[in-house]
C-alpha cells in the first residue's frame, strides 16, 4: 500500500480534507493588496460578485468558469484568493503540479 511508503506529513497532504466555502474562507483570510483602494479582509459586501465565481469555483460538476467584467473589480484578487485558499485548505489537487 502506498501509504506505507510516504511519510505522514506527505500522506496528509494527500488524503482529501473538509470541504470549506471559498467565499467564508477569502472574508476570514484574505488581506487585500496594499495597492488596493479597499484596506483590510476582503469583503463580499463591497464585491456581492465574487461570491458567484466563488461559488462556481467550489462546484465539482463545474470545469469551466470564464469571468468577463469591468476593469478594477477584483479578478486578480478573487483568482488569487481561490488558489490560496486551495493551498491552505486542500492542497491535494496541486500536490504534483
Amino acid at each position: 500500500m502506498i501509504s506505507y511508503q510516504l511519510s505522514a506529513g506527505v500522506l496528509e497532504t494527500l488524503l482529501p480534507r473538509p470541504f470549506v466555502r471559498t467565499a467564508e474562507w477569502c472574508c476570514a483570510n484574505i488581506l487585500m493588496p496594499s495597492d488596493s483602494k479597499v484596506r483590510g479582509n476582503f469583503r463580499l459586501d463591497l464585491f456581492p460578485h465574487a461570491r458567484g465565481i466563488m461559488d462556481a469555483l467550489d462546484d465539482p460538476t463545474i470545469e469551466v468558469v470564464t469571468v468577463q467584467t469591468a476593469a478594477q473589480v477584483g479578478k486578480t484578487t478573487i483568482a488569487q484568493a481561490f488558489l490560496a485558499k486551495m493551498a491552505a485548505t486542500n492542497p491535494h489537487p496541486m500536490a504534483w503540479a
